[in-house]
């Protein structure tokens, strides 16, 4: 199912190539049409791990698209920022603070967002709502006197 689900991203992924054109492109009455595709991962786990888990999404591509597809993991997300600036991967798939980068860089743009089961608060229990927000927190060392903290946003 993950792989499915990482296929169908990838592919609609492949839409968003249409805003530019490179010299591994060619246009056509349809649109952009890459000669080749090259996706890159996050190691926010074991590299190895995501490597293994990513391949099998590079051969259904391939056998879908019909064109060269290339799955790597990069060794952090400010080399798949720097990779996708420079038109080297097509799709990077980025955490968020990756993308906000990315994004200011003019390097990326959302075109698909992971969704996750929700938390109830107070208490934490998990929710069988899908989500596409994070919950976050910032903790300061225990004072006498608080002082107000004045605009955090996002």
């Amino acid at each position: 199912m993950a792989t499915v689900t990482l296929a169908a991203a990838a592919t609609l992924a492949l839409a968003a190539c249409g805003n530019s054109k490179s010299s591994t492109s060619s246009s056509s009455k349809d649109g952009y049409t890459p000669k080749s595709l090259n996706i890159q991962f996050v190691p926010s786990s074991n590299a190895n791990t995501i490597e293994a888990k990513a391949k099998p999404l590079e051969g259904l591509l391939k056998k879908q698209l019909g064109i060269p597809v290339k799955v790597t993991v990069s060794t952090d997300y400010n080399s798949i920022v720097e990779a996708m600036k420079s038109k080297q991967v097509d799709v990077g798939f980025l955490p968020p603070d990756g993308y906000v980068q990315a994004h200011k860089q003019g390097a990326a743009d959302v075109l698909l967002m992971a969704q996750r089961y929700g938390i109830k608060q107070p208490g934490g229990k998990n929710t069988d709502k899908l989500v596409d927000s994070y919950r976050s927190e910032i903790l300061v060392k225990k004072r006498q006197q608080h002082q107000v903290l004045q605009g955090p946003e996002g």
